[in-house]
């Protein structure tokens, strides 16, 4: 997975994305479930590519697996946040962090 992502492209992004996908609904295939190292990875990917919409059901996932995100997935969506120039969803980010993570 972190191949795939290292030098993200948009190919390589929804290549590991169907790998993910696959790793969370397809048991009998014998594959690993996703890790919290597996979600940051899909984040940093979707996020370095700007798909947001995505991003934002990842996070829903991770939420709803993990209760809550951990601080490297908020560093990893608030560095991109910044690069891609979304402040308003930047701050909104860091009051949800200041408030959920101890």
């Amino acid at each position: 997975m972190r191949g795939y992502m290292r030098f993200s492209c948009g190919g390589k992004v929804l290549e590991a994305s169907r790998i993910f996908r696959d790793m969370q609904i397809d048991k009998e295939l014998g594959l690993p479930q996703p890790n919290g190292k597996t979600y940051d990875l899909m984040l940093e990917g979707f996020c370095r590519e700007g798909m947001w919409e995505e991003v934002e059901m990842l996070v829903s996932s991770m939420k709803e697996k993990f209760g809550t995100m951990t601080l490297q997935s908020y560093n990893i969506q608030l560095l991109e946040m910044v690069r891609k120039g979304r402040l308003l969803e930047w701050h909104s980010l860091i009051a949800e962090m200041v408030t959920s993570v101890d």
